[in-house]
């Protein structure tokens, strides 16, 4: 288990991430993407920000084992990290994100 420190408490993460885990991100992250253009395939459409903000509340939710917040244990759901600080839950998606092994598409 990882730990980040947070602006006001800690945020425990698993070390790694499931087989499981990894298809539903990608699942989210890539359902709506599709090749575009000539046989090379090198353009595709389908990215969004919508799309990429999902993925990251399943990655949130499957890797976060817990949340401290001012000394008090915080459910782990999205409407919990939706009330953080922007900063603090972009630490945590990083963090999470160097686990996961999951680059950021140019879209």
């Amino acid at each position: 288990m990882k730990v980040i420190k947070i602006t006001n408490g800690e945020v425990h993460i698993k070390d790694f991430c499931t087989r499981k885990l990894r298809k539903e991100i990608n699942r989210v992250l890539f359902g709506n993407v599709q090749v575009k253009g000539g046989e090379s395939g090198s353009n595709f459409e389908g990215f969004s920000m919508e799309d990429m903000d999902k993925a990251n509340d399943v990655a949130l939710l499957g890797m976060v084992e817990k949340l401290i917040i001012n000394d008090q244990e915080m459910p782990i759901e999205i409407k919990t990290f939706d009330e953080m600080d922007v900063m603090d839950t972009e630490k945590i998606i990083n963090e999470i994100n160097k686990i996961t092994g999951r680059q950021v598409p140019n879209a």
